[in-house]
């Protein structure tokens, strides 16, 4: 056989021979096939489900015709869940059954026999669901019904339907042996003829590769020795037919393009190292100028450069300082000019509008010498070859890094430019980092200065007013004892008006006071164990006439004894002043605020576990709009219901009366409902007191 015919026509030839064969294989398994899906398609189309819904059909009744019993028996209308809705299912998997049996391709007695059946189940099912009907509504009248009855029509049904089961059954066993038959010899006649398309194919395939063996063997010699280490190992391409030696032609081809991306990944590795260094020490550097040293250092050393070159461009666009470093054994570069600094710039942000960086492998290239810019660059520098990168961040740029080689040309690869514009990445977000802690640092600094000044000016305002404050109250309660002459009923009006808002600013300083106290110096509590009855009583003898006044009732419930906590009786009074106040304020007259204090157990039954003390302060105002309740503790926030209605306030009580109980260790809840009213919990620890000796 002579060995440079093409193989390319004795595969056509064996390849068309065993295609006839695998014809003839599959018109003999698609004509069994489809024998055998007749069978199939009647199981899986008409008997099964017949089969199954019939089935389905016989448990609704089932269940339907057991909880009528049940409830027929024992009135309960739990055993009446399985019968609702049973109907509808059975009539549902009749039609199922018979639309099923419509769809079987066979005919004959047996099909028009089945679908007699499914008419006399049907009727059956109608007959027993008017009884249960009439019998489910005589045991809701309370009347007897007759069971028997029922049962004789169920078993009416009951026949037709286990004769469909077992006429549909013995249909599917029928199927299912035929197709079993079936199987079996399509199987021998495919086993036969795929047999003999074998026995052609190895003759064939047998005499085609003794006429290309002996070459792939040499070729396959040549795989093993790369795969063993021998990369100069080379496959002859002057032996074999056509096709192997083009096949030893490409496999040359590919290990030498093999060597040339083992050197390029080896070569990405190291890039991709050096990229991981540089990113380590810039996120170690306590400053951006010493990232920036640190970077240039890195990448001069893992590049194998001459000099690196940073420039630092600030937001006017002109440079601003620069760092550098170069080899052993070379000097600093000296100042760059300004022209040149200039051109520097505008490259920076072309190269970064376009999102590229600038790779020149040799100045000396006569399409470089055509660029002025370049070389004026060389002339400055003394570089041969450079790499320029911007370095920027979202739209503006930071600076431009520069790699220079000075002895002789170079060539950049795609992972060197990768490594330097990630590094660039890196020093930018440093530049930038470091000017954000600046800007914060001095931020901080001006709000700790304004806080201060705040703080200041609330306490010399809130004491500048206090003094003409209490002089109005003097002159006020001089004018009331009549030390001036008697009064008018009118300029008595006039009075009661000047001392309520006498009043109610003192009362706004006050909270002021209490709050610029609180945020510059903290609560400085004086902790002792006080009974909270004492509290209760001094709070309600204190509001008394303002309630009064308002016509609301105030209640204090009795105070158990035991309700004692360790606090600063001053705050926690001036807390529940206002909890009380608020509640008389925002009710109305005929209203009532109902104060109350409870000693719930707590929740743990160890020693350790801490009981609490529960004041409830209720109320049937004007409750809280549900929207603004989230809000009732922000300082000077006021619902807005108040708001509408005039009704007084500062919106610093809840702020300064959640501040002392939370001082306290304590917890402050608030519900409320608009035009019902509110209600305050207070829960403060329970004082430990040393039991008696």
């Amino acid at each position: 056989m002579n060995s440079r015919r093409p193989v390319a026509q004795r595969l056509r030839m064996l390849v068309a021979i065993l295609c006839g064969l695998m014809l003839v294989i599959a018109g003999v398994a698609f004509a069994g096939l489809q024998q055998e899906n007749g069978y199939v398609d009647r199981l899986t189309l008409s008997i099964g489900p017949a089969l199954t819904s019939n089935a389905d059909a016989l448990q609704a009744m089932t269940d339907a015709e057991s909880g009528l019993r049940g409830y027929a028996s024992s009135r309960d209308l739990r055993f009446l869940e399985p019968y609702w809705g049973a109907h509808e299912r059975a009539v549902a998997d009749i039609a199922t059954v018979r639309r099923s049996l419509l769809l079987d391709r066979a005919s004959g007695g047996n099909k028009r026999d089945l679908l007699a059946m499914v008419d006399e189940e049907a009727a059956a099912l109608e007959a027993w669901w008017a009884y249960a009907d009439q019998a489910r509504l005589r045991a809701q009248q309370g009347q007897g019904i007759d069971l028997s009855h029922g049962k004789d029509l169920f078993d009416d049904f009951r026949v037709p339907n286990g004769q469909i089961s077992d006429l549909v059954s013995s249909e599917s066993l029928v199927l299912r042996t035929s197709a079993r038959e079936q199987l079996a010899r399509n199987t021998a006649v495919l086993a036969l003829i795929t047999a003999l398309a074998l026995a052609v194919g190895l003759l064939l395939g047998n005499r085609v590769s003794r006429s290309v063996t002996r070459p792939l063997r040499n070729l396959r010699s040549v795989v093993r020795r790369q795969r063993a280490g021998d990369h100069e190992a080379r496959a002859r391409e002057d032996q074999g037919a056509m096709e192997v030696r083009e096949l030893a032609a490409d496999f040359n081809a590919l290990i030498a393009q093999n060597v040339s991306l083992s050197l390029a990944q080896a070569e990405a590795l190291l890039m991709h190292e050096l990229t991981r260094e540089a990113a380590r020490i810039v996120r170690a550097a306590p400053s951006a100028d010493e990232a920036i040293e640190a970077t240039c250092a890195a990448l001069g050393k893992g590049l194998a450069v001459d000099r690196v070159l940073f420039h630092i461009i600030d937001s006017d666009r002109v440079v601003r300082h620069g760092r550098q470093w170069h080899r052993p054994g070379l000097a600093d570069l000296p100042d760059l000019s300004e022209e040149l600094l200039r051109h520097e710039v505008e490259l920076a942000q072309e190269m970064w509008g376009s999102a590229t960086s600038s790779a020149l492998a040799d100045f000396l290239d006569p399409r470089v010498q055509e660029a002025e810019r370049a070389q004026m660059f060389s002339r400055a520098t003394g570089a041969r070859a450079v790499l320029l990168a911007p370095v920027g961040l979202g739209e503006r740029v930071l600076g431009v890094i520069a790699l220079m080689m000075l002895d002789g040309p170079r060539h950049w690869s795609a992972p060197e430019v990768n490594a330097v514009q990630q590094s660039a990445t890196f020093v930018a977000r440093s530049i930038v980092q470091g000017e954000y802690d600046a800007h914060q640092a001095e931020h901080v600094e001006r709000l700790e200065r304004l806080d201060q000044q705040k703080t200041d000016f609330m306490a010399t305002v809130s004491h500048e007013l206090r003094t003409p404050l209490t002089s109005i109250a003097g002159y006020l309660e001089l004018l009331r004892d009549g030390d001036v002459g008697d009064l008018s009923a009118q300029q008595a009006s006039m009075l009661d008006i000047i001392e309520r808002n006498t009043v109610r600013l003192r009362g706004l300083i006050e909270d002021l006071l209490v709050l610029n106290r609180i945020e510059s110096t903290g609560l400085r509590a004086v902790v002792r164990p006080v009974g909270v009855g004492d509290l209760i009583r001094h709070v309600g003898d204190s509001l008394a006439p303002m309630a009064d006044a308002a016509g609301v009732t105030l209640r204090i419930a009795p105070v158990p004894q035991e309700a004692v906590i360790s606090a600063d009786s001053a705050q926690v009074e001036r807390a529940l002043v206002n909890v009380v106040s608020n509640a008389v304020k925002f009710t109305r007259s005929g209203g009532a605020v109902t104060v109350s204090v409870e000693l719930p157990e707590a929740g743990d039954d160890s020693e350790d576990a801490t009981r609490v003390v529960r004041i409830r302060c209720r109320d049937t105002g004007i409750g809280i709009p549900a929207a603004d309740l989230e809000r009732l503790f922000v300082r000077f926030f006021r619902a807005s219901n108040a708001t509408s209605q005039a009704i007084p306030g500062t919106g610093l009580g809840l702020a300064i009366v959640k501040t002392i109980v939370e001082g306290h260790e304590g917890t402050l809840t608030l519900s409320s409902t608009e035009g019902e009213g509110t209600e305050v919990v207070i829960e403060l620890p329970l004082a430990r007191l040393p039991e008696p000796v």
